[in-house]
């Protein structure tokens, strides 16, 4: 696999790059057309939408790469996804944007949160999803629920068919910290959360009618944190900023408050925090309808688990024997190859029938922030500011291909 290249941005903190899903970015976004002679827009082809810092800059290295459309935000975009012709973008600021895609620009009225279309690119609506950064989004497989988890310590629950109706806040019991990534499975109406404080963490949706209903006093915006609301000095508390947070307790009816079970917890599931996660069916008896769930983390290790009702099993791990602290930030599966970016700007492609590590690729000068595939490419995105584009052909190197 060789890679092209594309700057996306000047700055050290760059932004991600999305296709069908992405992670971190920042405050601009850059749609491009990935096939010479073909507006993305036409049948047959797809736009790439890669986010770049405030106020960046975007320079075409080859003659065939053109932008068909920027949009701006004033806060930082973190993460993308995108489905059923809307763009979803997850901010800095807590804010879920939704802009309009070519697929349904000229039909079925959008009433979403911040949701962009990629025809006219005009910007939906915008909904204040969460009081901290939008770190995680992921679309259930009809696309009718929308997943979000951010720095607040909650998931939100989101109906796209009711224009992003909030229907649900599920939040632990436990300081689980940032919450990085989120995984749903349709099958078991189960939602995972890859936690700051090495849990991985889940809720059965279809058990909520047959649970009691949560102590109001454990939920976070309530509840007393270890770390923050400690005495200072003299043995004086710093005052809580809580009125937006109870605004948004408030806001949901006592069955939408979803606390989960203890026995749903997964304690050190890493050995750092749990940055990434993908769902993948197939890749370990080859059956379809068996679900995997895969989980990169801090200490550099991915895991593989399988998912039962109501509950979650290690399976296996794949791991280099390399010393910990070279995380894995992001992942992406293609058939049975699985490609890992880490921190320091590699990407490790492993195949997952021998759980053998194939290739190490030094992509990137700094963290690998996001990677998706389509089309038969990998796309890949950096702190560095660069976005890579791999031809993949079952993890051997190949010819170079234009971003």
């Amino acid at each position: 696999m060789s890679f092209a290249t594309t700057r996306t941005t000047p700055h050290r903190n760059a932004g991600t790059l999305a296709n069908s899903s992405q992670e971190a970015l920042n405050g601009l976004s850059h749609v491009y057309n990935p096939a010479n002679g073909h507006p993305a827009t036409s049948p047959g082809t797809s736009a790439v939408v890669a986010p770049v810092m405030n106020g960046g800059s975007s320079s075409s290295t080859h003659a065939n790469e053109r932008i068909l459309h920027r949009f701006r935000h004033d806060k930082s975009i973190l993460v993308l996804t995108i489905a059923g012709g809307l763009i979803y973008a997850g901010t800095q600021g807590g804010e879920i944007l939704v802009r309009r895609s070519h697929q349904r620009a000229h039909h079925t009225p959008l009433t979403q949160p911040q949701v962009y279309t990629l025809e006219t690119y005009s910007l939906v609506r915008a909904v204040q999803a969460h009081n901290g950064s939008v770190l995680g989004l992921c679309l259930s497989q009809d696309e009718r629920l929308l997943f979000s988890s951010a720095g607040d310590r909650f998931v939100n629950v989101w109906d796209t068919t009711e224009g992003l109706a909030h229907r649900a806040s599920i939040y632990s019991t436990y300081d689980v910290g940032d919450i990085f990534s989120i995984a749903y499975s349709q099958r078991l109406e189960t939602v995972y959360a890859g936690c700051q404080n090495t849990s991985i963490q889940w809720y059965v949706l279809k058990d909520y009618s047959t649970r009691p209903p949560p102590d109001p006093q454990s939920h976070p915006s309530l509840r007393q944190d270890r770390f923050f609301d400690s005495p200072g000095p003299g043995g004086i508390r710093t005052p809580r900023p809580q009125a937006s947070e109870r605004a948004l307790l408030q806001s949901c009816s006592p069955a939408r408050n979803l606390e989960i079970p203890k026995d749903h917890i997964r304690q050190f599931a890493h050995f750092g925090y749990v940055y990434c996660m993908l769902l993948v069916k197939g890749i370990t008896s080859g059956l379809q309808r068996e679900e995997t769930l895969v989980t990169g983390g801090g200490d550099g290790v991915i895991k593989l688990w399988r998912l039962d009702e109501g509950d979650l099993h290690e399976i296996g791990q794949l791991e280099d024997g390399r010393d910990e602290g070279q995380s894995v930030l992001a992942i992406a599966i293609d058939g049975t190859f699985l490609y890992s970016g880490r921190a320091d700007g590699e990407i490790n492609v492993w195949d997952l029938e021998t759980r053998q590590l194939v290739r190490m690729i030094k992509a990137h000068e700094d963290d690998v922030l996001t990677m998706t595939v389509g089309r038969g490419l990998l796309f890949s995105a950096a702190v560095d500011g660069v976005a890579k584009v791999g031809v993949i052909a079952c993890g051997v190197e190949t010819t170079q291909t234009n971003s």
